[in-house]
């Protein structure tokens, strides 16, 4: 997911945001959620 995301995926990227807001399979983190929600976002999504 993570590599998918890195490479301009927009739902992995959108996927990895709600995996490090639960913190399932990766570090809980506020800060990699709102990362990964911006990254979507500039994306127009």
């Amino acid at each position: 997911m993570k590599k998918a995301a890195a490479q301009g995926h927009t739902t992995a990227m959108f996927v990895l945001a709600m995996l490090h807001e639960d913190g399932v399979g990766v570090s809980k983190s506020m800060v990699e959620m709102v990362r990964w929600f911006e990254a979507v976002a500039q994306q127009g999504h």
